[in-house]
């Protein structure tokens, strides 16, 4: 079957984008094996920028400390105001060592669009200043949440794999192949 220049490159459907502009005109220049090859990229990049098109629900600070998430939330909570919620490992009662249960489990700052989120290790955990910030993505699916953490993951170290959490979200953690602290979490649908 012939094709014409025009109708070799149009991959996104719109012939009158760019891209396809440049494909047509490439047919009439060079002939079909150079749009072919230049197709195959651009069919590429737009299946790149079809997976980067979702949204997302949120990306979210979480910071972590050692023993202080209290103290620091509530300073952040006067400056922020909102709403502040925290529960501690006592009041989830958490297994740990002695001295964690008035540790911060979770806290949220909620003003409007603003959330700041924190927590604070276990007790003897390593914990380093500085490198104590993580990214929280919220996702609104778990197909979301397991592509985005794969797709963090790849050539990085997966600290928590995507486990149930008992505050009824799929969630895992990664530090990926660039040193950045992430953390992933999508809400389960609730059990009726």
């Amino acid at each position: 079957m012939k094709r014409s220049p025009a109708a070799a490159g149009a991959p996104c459907g719109a012939v009158a984008c760019a891209p396809c502009k440049a494909l047509a005109s490439l047919a009439v220049k060079r002939g079909f094996a150079a749009v072919e090859q230049r197709q195959r990229a651009l069919n590429s990049v737009l299946t790149l920028q079809s997976l980067n098109t979702s949204q997302m629900k949120a990306i979210t600070p979480y910071l972590n400390f050692d023993g202080q998430t209290h103290e620091a939330m509530t300073f952040y909570h006067k400056i922020l105001g909102g709403d502040l919620d925290m529960q501690t490992f006592g009041d989830i009662k958490a297994p740990g060592p002695p001295g964690s249960e008035k540790r911060v489990v979770h806290a949220r700052i909620t003003n409007g669009p603003v959330v700041l989120m924190a927590s604070d290790t276990m007790p003897g955990m390593p914990f380093v200043q500085g490198n104590n910030i993580h990214i929280n993505i919220d996702c609104d699916n778990i197909a979301e949440l397991e592509r985005l953490f794969a797709a963090f993951g790849e050539g990085g170290n997966v600290t928590m794999p995507l486990t149930d959490q008992f505050w009824g979200a799929r969630f895992g953690m990664l530090t990926d192949k660039f040193g950045v602290l992430w953390m992933f979490n999508c809400e389960l649908p609730k059990k009726k």
